[in-house]
């Protein structure tokens, strides 16, 4: 089954929208599931539904049509305290596995799911918990299903060139731990390929960019591209535990993620270079 109509559930965030693009590029129908209307438009041909998946009792009937449902839904992970205080556990799993059930109902035969590389040996943290209990449901569903694994994007990394021209860059424990980050714009095109792809059955994904790092050295380019001297603020694991258990305190959600940043940045993840676009390229961009 050639995909010709797709449900982007998550359209308005980073990935979701590019892959609204991508997707209308390939002369792909798209419908664009957004929370609140997008800040910038869609291209004409795009059919944008506004709800709320959490409570729309018509969600089926957005996905009634549909070849392929596409979610990339999940809560902020803004540190910000006005971003939200629920918990991934109780926001981004219920999200999903609603649109999981209104899907089955209006009778899509595909669903294709973002989580994360490494979720599933990270499950104690609500964070990783929160996807991979959508992966759980997927993978018993009657529905064929496919689950992204992305490791970090570029865009979670730009940032650090902000914090080294404002003096330095934390790193989390010794920095030793190695990844290969991914290009949000290679993972939209990855994922394009697997909404159009012909499946049965359920299977994932892994996906990374085309170069590995250590924490450490992804530190130090955000220095290099500013042309300035390497200033690392090291973070001790410890301390960076006991921060998220107090700032969960006070917002549950940005602790768990706190949780989780320490977890990654202490940890490898490693993923299939499927990525082409280079993260001293981004860097760069950010830095001029």
């Amino acid at each position: 089954m050639h995909a010709r109509n797709v449900l982007v559930a998550g359209a308005g965030g980073k990935l979701g929208r590019l892959l609204v693009d991508e997707l209308v590029r390939r002369g792909v129908k798209v419908r664009a599931l957004v929370r609140r209307p997008p800040s910038a438009p869609f291209a004409d041909s795009v059919d944008v539904r506004i709800a709320d998946v959490r409570t729309d009792a018509a969600l089926p009937d957005h996905c009634r049509g549909i070849d392929v449902v596409f979610s990339s839904l999940g809560a902020s992970v803004s540190p910000s305290p006005f971003a939200g205080f629920r918990t991934y556990t109780r926001i981004d799993a219920p999200a999903n596995l609603r649109l999981l059930d209104a899907a089955r109902a209006a009778g899509v035969p595909r669903f294709v799911y973002t989580s994360l590389n490494g979720g599933a040996e990270a499950r104690r943290l609500d964070y990783a918990e929160g996807h991979e209990r959508v992966v759980d449901a997927l993978r018993a569903s009657p529905l064929a299903g496919t689950v992204l694994r992305p490791t970090g994007f570029y865009a979670a990394m730009v940032d650090l060139v902000a914090m080294a021209r404002r003096g330095a860059v934390p790193v989390f424990g010794d920095g030793s731990a190695r990844t290969n980050p991914i290009d949000e714009r290679d993972l939209a095109a990855i994922a394009a390929d697997e909404v159009l792809a012909t499946r049965s059955g359920f299977c994932e994904v892994t996906a990374g960019g085309p170069d590995e790092f250590s924490r450490r050295e992804i530190a130090e380019l955000a220095f290099a591209v500013l042309g300035k001297r390497p200033r690392l603020l090291p973070v001790p694991v410890w301390l960076a535990k006991t921060l998220a258990g107090g700032l969960r305190c006070v917002n549950p959600r940005a602790g768990h993620f706190l949780a989780f940043a320490a977890h990654v940045m202490t940890h490898p993840c490693i993923a299939p270079r499927l990525g082409t676009r280079q993260l001293v390229d981004a860097l760069r961009a950010r830095a001029h």
